[in-house]
């Protein structure tokens, strides 16, 4: 239903499903900026040689996650792509998040426009995927002082993609 002030995109079976495909996209999204988060406060208190609470506070307020996730690569001598593909990741996270969300309008005005924009979710998505997966790995390094990459990486991207998308797997 429409109303003069809130002027929406009419609902079809295909625009439901392009929107329910931006739904899980962003849902993970928002899951990739809480794992940030998580990884940078885990850095921080490991930094931390005090037990005071107020210490710790202090530290996790402290800083950009950019400038945490910079010295953790420093520190644990990781590959210089992974900042690389965290701040992908960071930028496809802020594209759902904003401008997709924003533009949807525009974006589901027509079939191919659809096409298009949900393409587009699903690439932002991969590149989220793949710096999610660094990130918990990371976070799994400081945790557990395990070292490389213990998650495979393709199987997890698919993973994602499979979730994110419209296509339902069968079940047998």
């Amino acid at each position: 239903m429409n109303h003069p002030l809130l002027p929406m995109p009419e609902r079809t079976k295909e625009s439901d499903a392009v929107y329910a495909v931006l739904g899980r996209a962003l849902a993970y999204a928002t899951e990739f900026e809480s794992n940030c988060r998580a990884l940078a406060h885990l850095f921080d208190i490991e930094k931390s040689e005090s037990e005071f609470s107020y210490e710790v506070c202090k530290l996790v307020k402290s800083g950009t996650l950019h400038a945490k996730i910079k010295l953790l690569i420093d520190e644990h001598g990781l590959p210089d792509w992974v900042e690389e593909k965290i701040h992908g990741a960071r930028k496809a996270r802020n594209f759902i998040a904003h401008e997709a969300a924003e533009d949807h309008k525009i974006m589901m005005s027509t079939s191919q426009l659809m096409k298009s924009f949900e393409t587009t979710i699903m690439q932002m998505t991969g590149e989220i995927a793949d710096g999610n997966q660094i990130v918990l790995d990371v976070t799994s390094l400081l945790k557990e002082g395990k070292r490389g990459h213990g998650s495979d990486t393709v199987a997890y991207s698919f993973a994602v993609a499979s979730w994110v998308s419209r296509e339902k797997k069968q079940s047998t």
